[in-house]
């Protein structure tokens, strides 16, 4: 080897040994500033680990083997808000509906107990006068939008645990997309920011620094940071009840083929719901934690659509990569075959599953979609003021849609669940309330619906998903309701052919879904109350099926003795 060759590849080593000494040192800054985060953001008590998401920006990983119903964290949320429709029935602190009495100031928060309403004092005793405030500038019993109470519930907390809390330290680190903002969004922030400082009697800039707001960037910042971050508060039954702002789940990157979830399974006197984040999928070690920020049984343009204007991003999923393929969120059935589906994407022709004729949706389906699609807003902003029209529009919709569209698709499914819904709110689950042929009917209605639905939802959601596992068992509960009593004299022996059973076959089902039920909710909302509220239902079934067993042979040994004598 030459000199000159000699050096070059000295060179080239030197260059080498360089540029992986420039790498490790890169790697070593990476790990000081997530180790630094890791203090911040307390995940050392965790088997997770914070880390640069392929996604970009930060993401959670796991740090040991987690499968399905693993809880990989539990928190308490920084600060949450119950709806303005729930204000009365949930409370405010632990959100029960137990025993919940409201505030005698302001007459619109309300607390379950003496516990609750103590340990949330601290920020309801400037709550409760602002919103006497609201109520007496408006002239009206109004009450502000829930992102309005829900900062300023944060904005009071901050002042209570200090600037420089960990606490607060968490919420100012979360991610802003301020520069993403559409106008829109820029300009219904400037009104939910006048709205804040009026509802909060804010009155100049001073003010203002008090909360550490030193500017309208700092305001817009903040009111981003909250909107990015949140997330739905639900009942343990999974009923949205309001908003929850938790810094730590909030670096959970999206995914619509999520492997975790996260939830809000329990609830205790005196302490704010815990938020669970809970593995539905395996995870293996060093895999990144994903869930859904949006419905994942939507069609794939809704769910980017919804992601853009909140979150200011696209999602790049398998899911979302592939919108040439049949989804069954969006498709129709094969005009041709009746059995196969073809995919209802705009502008596309394709093959049916099936029988593999390529075809186009025709015009009078895709307008009986739009209709469906429109119908469903309608219904949706129906529900609260006149429940019993949003429940005819369903059920018309749903009518309409049904030769074309399976129950997966889009916008069938979504009306199927609201109409399910409202049957439900129609049907009271009282036994007492629900004799006679015009219940029992209405009972069937709602079984036959809700097993659709349950048959649905699991072509779509992974087991164990929580949407699943409350469908599951609110059909269970269906199955479990008392019927007239000659509908009742079935024996263990009476035909099956007929759907849903009546009698002793019906209980049989409801053991079964019952089962599956709890199978499930051990997976996406383990030991909450759903949980053992299923387990309770599941000991009633299992004891009326023996009393029924009993009945029988006790009646047939009456019957063999009254013949013998």
């Amino acid at each position: 080897m030459s000199f000159k060759e000699l050096k070059a590849e000295r060179d080239v080593k030197g260059k080498q040994s360089i540029l992986k000494q420039t790498e490790d040192e890169q790697q070593m800054q990476k790990d000081e500033e997530n180790q630094g985060s890791d203090d911040l953001y307390e995940l050392k008590g965790t088997n997770l680990r914070l880390g640069t998401s392929t996604l970009g920006g930060r993401g959670l990983f796991t740090q040991t083997d987690a499968k399905p119903g693993t809880r990989l964290l539990s928190v308490r949320p920084h600060i949450h808000a119950v709806s303005a429709r729930f204000l009365e029935d949930n409370c405010t602190l632990c959100t029960s509906e137990e025993n919940v009495r409201r505030c005698t100031r302001c007459k619109k928060v309300a607390y379950c107990s003496t516990e609750c309403q103590t340990a949330d004092w601290g920020i309801h005793k400037q709550e409760c006068q602002s919103l006497r405030r609201w109520a007496e500038a408006s002239g009206s019993d109004s009450t502000p939008a829930d992102s309005i109470r829900a900062i300023s519930r944060l904005l009071w907390m901050r002042n209570i645990k200090g600037a420089d809390s960990i606490w607060w330290r968490q919420i100012a680190a979360m991610q802003s997309n301020r520069e993403h903002l559409s106008s829109s969004t820029q300009e219904s922030y400037t009104h939910l920011a006048q709205s804040l400082v009026l509802y909060m009697k804010i009155e100049s800039p001073e003010g203002l620094r008090e909360y550490g707001i030193e500017s309208g960037k700092d305001l817009v910042d903040l009111m981003s940071k909250f909107t990015t971050n949140s997330f739905t508060l639900t009942s343990t039954f999974l009923n949205a009840i309001g908003v929850a702002t938790a810094p730590i789940p909030a670096l959970i990157n999206h995914s619509c083929q999520p492997n975790a979830v996260v939830v809000f399974p329990a609830t205790r006197k005196g302490a704010p719901p815990t938020l669970d984040v809970i593995a539905i999928q395996p995870i293996r070690r060093g895999e990144e934690v994903l869930a859904a920020y949006v419905d994942i049984t939507l069609p794939r343009e809704i769910r980017q659509k919804s992601l853009k204007e909140t979150y200011a991003f696209e999602c790049s999923c398998t899911l979302c990569k592939l919108p040439g393929t049949l989804d069954l969120r969006e498709c129709v059935f094969c005009p041709k075959c009746n059995e196969g589906f073809l995919s209802s994407h705009k502008g596309q022709s394709a093959p049916c599953s099936k029988c593999g004729a390529t075809l186009s949706v025709s015009q009078g389906v895709r307008e009986r979609i739009r209709l469906g699609t429109e119908g469903l807003e309608k219904a949706e902003k129906l529900q609260w003021q006149d429940p019993e029209q949003a429940l005819r529009l369903t059920t018309n919709l749903n009518t309409l849609l049904a030769p074309d569209l399976p129950p997966t698709s889009h916008p069938r499914l979504a009306l199927m669940r609201l109409n399910h819904t409202l049957l439900l709110e129609r049907l009271n689950l009282d036994p007492k309330e629900s004799n006679g042929p015009s219940c029992s009917s209405l009972l069937d209605t709602a079984i036959k619906l809700g097993t659709q639905i349950v048959a649905a939802l699991v072509d779509l959601l992974p087991h164990g998903h929580p949407t699943r596992c409350v469908a599951i068992a609110a059909l269970a509960r269906l199955l479990r309701v008392d019927e007239d009593q000659d509908q009742s004299k079935e024996d263990e022996n009476s035909p099956t052919n007929t759907f849903p059973p009546h009698g002793y076959q019906r209980l049989v089902l409801a053991k079964e879904t019952l089962l599956r039920a709890l199978a499930e909710v051990n997976i996406g909302l383990p030991g909450g109350a759903l949980f053992e509220a299923i387990r309770r239902l599941l000991d009633d079934t299992e004891r009326e099926l023996a009393v029924f067993k009993r009945g029988v042979r006790n009646a047939q040994a009456n019957a063999v003795a009254a013949a013998k004598g």
